[in-house]
C-alpha cells in the first residue's frame, strides 16, 4: 500500500504525507513488524530511494505523517533533556499582566480550534486584528499560556516601529531562545549553516558550522527560505509548533515573504503561526495585504477581528482592576459610554483614577475622565521629576526599545542617578524589562507621544543636538559585529535628524549592503534610494567609493526585482565611477550583460561580455572570468550555436580546474575542492556541458557532467540548480531508455521545483514524468501526472510551448488507453496552438498521432 502511494508521488511531500495519513492504519501495519517495533533503517532507506529523497528527509516526512504509529526518533534535537529545555524557555518579553483578559471566549475557542487542526497536520496562520490597545497581545498571551508544553512548542517575537528596515530581526529574536536551550534540529549542515546567518545565537552554539559559498543573488533567497523552512519544520516534527509574531504591521518585507513561503510549502506540517496587527495601519498597498490575500486564496488563513468590549465586560474589567465588587459598576457604565471598550484605554483611566484617589468618591458623575489616550499618557509623564523625564526623553529618541547605557551617555547622566531613575520607572510600570540589558516603553504609543511632544517643544537646534548625542552614544557603544549591524538603520536615522550628513550617508549605505547580503532586496532598495537622494543634497559631498557602492547596489536590487530598465543606467553609472580596476570593470560588464541576456538582447550582452574579457587582466579574477564564459556559453545555446557554446563551457571548466590546482581551496571538503568563489560557475559550466553533449548525442559524457553539476549544486544548497541538474540527468536517462533511473531523477527534481515556486519547471517535470510512466506501462499514473502538468500550464502559466507539450503527451496516453475521442480533442487543441504561435517542432509530432486516429476511423482523406 505504501509503495503504491509512493509511486503516485505527483504533487509534493506534503501531498504524500496526506495520503499516508489517510491510510495510516494500513501503512502502519505494513511498516511495523508484528512486535510493533519501529520501522527498520532498511525500510526507511527503501522509501527514500523510491521518493528520490535522502534518508533524513524521508524520516522527517514519515514522522510528520503519522508519529503515533511510527516510533521513529524525530530528527530533532541536540541539547539537554527535553522537559528541562522546554521548562527553561523564557516567556516572551513583550507580554504584560497589567490588565486582565476579560471576555474573548469565542476568540480563544477559535484559536484553540486552529491549534487542533495544526496538530492534525494542517498548517495555517491566524491573524488577530484590531485597533491599538484592543487586547490582541493579551488574547494571544492567554492562549499561549494555556498550551500544554508536552503537546506544543512555541516561540515568539515582536516587531517594533523601524523594524521594516531590519531584515529578519524579529525572526532571529524568536528562534534565539530555542537555540540557547539546545533545541537545535538535526538537519543538513548546509541548511543549518544558512540559518546561522539569521539566528545569530546559532553561530555561537555551533561555531563549527561552515560558511556556505555564495550563489547568485536571484537564487540565494530560495536557499535561505528553504533552510529556515527545514529548521522550523524539523521542530514541528516533534510536537505542534506555535510561532507567535506580534505587531506585524511593522514587519519587514522579507519576513512576511518567508511566512508565505513556509505555509505554502509545508501545508501539512504541525505548524500554527499566530500574528497580531493593527487593522487601522493596513491599507491595500501594505505588504500585509498581499500576504492575507495569498494565504486566504490558499485556504491557509483564519482571521479573528477584535471589537471593543461590551458594557458587561467593561464592568468586569473595572472590578478586576480595582479588586472591588459591583459597587463600581456605575463607573464601568460611564467608562463604556464616554471612553469605549478598549482595554488599554480603560486600564490607563483606572490607573489614573486610583493614583489620584477618585475611586473613593461616591459621586460617579464628578469623576474626571479623559476622552483621549494621549492625555492619559501625558498625565503619567507630568508626575515624573526632572531627572526621570530627561531619561525618558532620551529613551524616546532612541526608540520604543532602548538600552540603559546609550540613554545615560546621551543624556550625560551620572550612572548612580540613572540607575535610581530606571528603578523608579520600572516600579511605576512606565518601563518594562526585556532582558539582556534591553528595556522598552510600557506601550509603543507612550514612546510616540513623548517623542512627538519633544519635537514640538524644542528648537530645531536642540532637536538636532538630542539626535546627534544619541547617535554618537550608540555608535561608540556598538562599534562592531552583530550589535552594530542590527542598528545601522537606527544610526542613519539619528544622524539624518541631526543633519550630520556624512554619517547618515555612510550608515544608509552600510544598511543597504547588509540588507542585500541578507537577500532582503526591498529593504536594500529603500536604503540605497534614500542614500542616493541624500547624495543629491547641495551641501553633501559623497566620496567616489560611496557613489560606486550606491550605484552598483541599486543595479543589483533592481535586477533582482526585475526592474531591468532601472538597473542598466545604475550599472553604467558604476562603470563610469570605477577606477582602473580591471576585475571591477569586468564584474560590472558581466552584470550589464546578464541584464541584456534576460531581456533577450543577445548582441548587446555579447558586446559587454567581450568588453569585459578585453579589460580583464590575466589571473586577476578567475571567478569573474568563469562567470563571463558561462554566460556567453548560455547565450550561444539560446542562439542555436552548440559548437560555440561548447568552447565557452570548456574554457570555464579549465579555469575551474586551474583554481582547484592552485591550492586556493585548501581545507575544504572534497566536494568543495574547487575555486570556492567559482563553485556556482563550475556547476553552471558542467550543466551547460551536459546540455550541449546531450544535443550532440554523447550521452555518457553528458551524464557525467550533469552528475557533477548536481553534486556541486547540492553542496551549495542551490535548489534551482539541483532541480535543473536532476531534470537534465532524467532526460539523459530517458534518451538511454533507462526508465527507472529517469523516473527517480524526475522525482528528485519535482519537489525542488515546487519548493522554490518554479511553476514552469514543475509543469515540465510533471509532463516528463508522465512520459516516463507511459514507457513503463503505468498508464493510470502517467495520466495523473500529465493532467497535473496540463492544469498548471493552462491555468497558471502563459506558455504555449508547455501547453502543446502537455496536450501531446496526454493524447499519446489516451491513445494507449484506447480513448481516441479524448486524444483527438487534445491533439487538435495542441495543433491550433502550435500553428498560432508558429511552434514548428510540434507541428509534425502532433500530426502523426492525428493521422493514426483518422486511420482508425477510416478517414483516409
Amino acid at each position: 500500500m505504501l509503495l503504491h502511494l509512493l509511486g503516485k508521488h505527483d504533487r509534493s511531500q506534503a501531498w504524500l504525507a496526506t495520503q499516508i495519513r489517510v491510510n495510516r492504519s494500513t501503512v502502519g501495519r505494513w511498516i511495523n513488524d508484528p512486535k510493533n517495533k519501529p520501522a527498520s533503517p532498511e525500510t526507511v532507506s527503501e522509501i527514500a530511494r523510491v521518493l528520490g529523497l535522502d534518508k533524513n528527509e524521508t524520516q522527517a516526512l514519515l514522522f510528520a505523517a503519522f508519529p503515533p504509529l511510527l516510533k521513529l526518533k524525530s530528527p530533532v534535537i541536540h541539547g539537554p533533556d527535553r522537559q528541562e529545555a522546554l521548562a527553561s524557555l523564557p516567556h516572551p518579553h513583550f507580554t504584560d499582566n497589567a490588565s486582565p483578559l476579560v471576555g474573548r471566549k469565542a476568540e480563544l475557542v477559535g484559536l484553540q480550534n486552529c491549534l487542533t487542526r495544526a496538530g492534525e497536520g494542517m498548517a495555517q496562520m491566524v491573524l488577530v486584528g484590531g485597533e491599538a490597545g484592543i487586547g490582541k497581545t493579551r488574547l494571544v498571551q492567554d492562549f499561549i499560556t494555556g498550551v500544554v508544553p508536552e503537546i506544543c512548542l512555541h516561540c515568539a517575537a515582536k516587531f517594533y516601529p523601524g523594524d521594516q528596515a531590519v531584515p529578519y530581526l524579529a525572526l532571529s529574536e524568536a528562534l534565539d531562545p530555542l537555540v540557547e536551550v539546545g533545541l537545535i534540529p538535526n538537519i543538513d549542515s548546509v541548511w543549518l549553516a544558512e540559518v546561522a546567518q539569521i539566528v545569530t545565537r546559532l553561530q555561537v552554539v555551533r561555531s563549527e558550522l561552515p560558511l556556505n559559498p555564495a550563489i547568485e543573488m536571484e537564487h540565494a533567497p530560495a536557499r535561505r527560505f528553504h533552510s529556515l523552512t527545514e529548521f522550523i519544520t524539523a521542530l514541528a516534527n516533534e510536537r505542534t509548533f506555535i510561532f507567535w509574531l506580534d505587531d506585524l504591521q511593522w514587519a519587514d518585507d522579507i519576513s512576511l515573504d518567508f511566512i508565505r513561503h513556509l505555509l505554502t510549502r509545508r501545508r501539512h506540517a504541525n505548524l500554527l503561526i499566530v500574528g497580531t496587527y493593527r487593522s487601522e495601519e493596513i491599507n491595500t498597498t501594505h505588504p500585509m495585504a498581499e500576504l492575507r490575500s495569498i494565504l486566504s486564496r490558499e485556504n491557509l488563513l483564519t482571521e479573528i477581528s477584535l471589537s471593543p468590549l461590551p458594557e458587561q465586560d467593561v464592568n468586569q474589567m473595572v472590578a478586576d482592576l480595582t479588586m472591588r465588587d459591583s459597587n463600581l459598576w456605575p463607573l464601568g457604565r460611564r467608562l463604556f459610554q464616554e471612553v469605549g471598550g478598549v482595554p488599554f484605554f480603560i486600564t490607563e483611566q483606572i490607573r489614573l483614577l486610583q493614583s489620584e484617589g477618585w475611586l473613593d468618591v461616591s459621586e460617579w458623575d464628578a469623576i474626571p475622565l479623559s476622552p483621549h489616550l494621549q492625555e492619559l499618557i501625558r498625565h503619567r509623564y507630568r508626575q515624573l521629576d526632572a531627572a526621570a523625564l530627561q531619561f525618558m526623553r532620551f529613551a524616546a529618541v532612541v526608540g520604543v526599545r532602548f538600552s540603559f547605557n546609550p540613554v545615560r551617555l546621551a543624556g550625560d547622566l551620572k550612572e548612580e542617578t540613572s540607575l535610581n531613575v530606571l528603578d523608579r520607572l520600572l516600579a511605576a510600570g512606565l518601563v518594562k524589562k526585556m532582558g539582556n540589558g534591553i528595556y522598552r516603553f510600557w506601550h509603543d504609543q507612550a514612546q510616540a507621544v513623548l517623542y512627538d511632544d519633544l519635537r514640538a517643544q524644542v528648537s530645531e537646534e536642540q532637536w538636532q543636538r538630542w539626535h546627534r548625542r544619541v547617535g554618537e552614544a550608540v555608535e561608540t557603544l556598538y562599534s562592531e559585529g552583530n550589535q552594530r549591524e542590527a542598528r545601522l538603520e537606527q544610526l542613519a536615522r539619528y544622524f539624518f535628524e541631526a543633519e550630520v550628513w556624512p554619517k547618515a550617508l555612510a550608515f544608509l549605505l552600510q544598511a543597504g549592503q547588509k540588507a542585500e547580503a541578507l537577500f532582503a532586496y526591498k529593504s536594500a532598495r529603500s536604503s540605497f534610494e534614500r542614500a542616493e537622494a541624500l547624495m543629491m543634497k547641495a551641501n553633501v559631498e559623497p566620496e567616489l567609493g560611496q557613489q560606486l557602492i550606491c550605484a552598483e547596489g541599486l543595479g543589483d536590487v533592481y535586477t533582482h526585482l526585475g526592474l531591468f530598465d532601472m538597473a542598466l543606467p545604475r550599472y553604467q553609472q558604476a562603470v563610469g565611477l570605477t577606477e582602473a580596476n580591471s576585475a571591477s570593470i569586468a564584474r560590472l560588464g558581466w552584470k550589464i550583460a546578464r541584464v541584456y541576456e534576460r531581456q533577450t538582447k543577445f548582441n548587446l550582452a555579447i558586446t559587454w561580455l567581450d568588453r569585459s574579457l578585453a579589460v580583464l587582466e590575466p589571473a586577476s579574477s578567475k571567478a569573474v572570468e568563469m562567470r563571463i564564459r558561462c554566460l556567453r556559453g548560455l547565450i550561444e545555446v539560446r542562439r542555436g550555436q552548440p559548437a560555440a557554446a561548447l568552447t565557452w563551457a570548456e574554457e570555464a571548466l579549465r579555469l575551474s580546474k586551474e583554481g582547484s590546482e592552485s591550492g586556493s581551496t585548501q581545507g575544504l571538503p572534497p566536494v568543495h575542492a574547487t575555486l570556492a568563489t567559482g563553485m556556482v560557475e563550475e556547476a553552471q559550466a558542467h550543466n551547460l556541458m551536459g546540455v550541449i553533449l546531450r544535443a550532440k548525442r554523447d550521452l555518457t559524457q553528458a551524464d557525467e557532467h550533469c552528475s557533477r553539476s548536481a553534486e556541486l549544486y547540492k553542496a551549495l544548497g542551490h535548489q534551482r540548480g539541483m532541480a535543473t541538474a536532476y531534470a537534465n540527468l532524467a532526460t539523459i536517462a530517458f534518451d538511454q531508455e533507462r526508465w527507472s533511473d529517469a523516473d527517480a531523477a524526475y522525482r528528485r527534481a519535482l519537489p525542488l521545483h515546487q519548493d522554490i515556486g518554479n511553476r514552469y519547471g514543475e509543469a515540465m517535470v510533471l509532463c516528463n514524468l508522465a512520459d516516463t510512466c507511459f514507457h513503463q506501462g503505468r498508464l493510470e499514473e502517467a495520466e495523473g501526472f500529465v493532467e497535473a502538468g496540463l492544469r498548471l500550464a493552462t491555468e497558471t502559466l502563459d506558455s504555449p510551448f508547455l501547453c502543446v507539450l502537455a496536450l501531446e503527451t496526454a493524447a499519446i496516453i489516451y491513445l494507449a488507453q484506447g480513448d481516441d475521442e479524448a486524444a483527438h480533442k487534445h491533439l487538435t487543441t495542441g495543433l491550433r496552438l502550435a500553428e498560432t504561435h508558429d511552434i514548428q517542432e510540434w507541428l509534425v509530432l502532433i500530426q502523426i498521432p492525428l493521422a493514426e486516429i483518422y486511420l482508425r476511423r477510416s478517414q483516409l482523406d
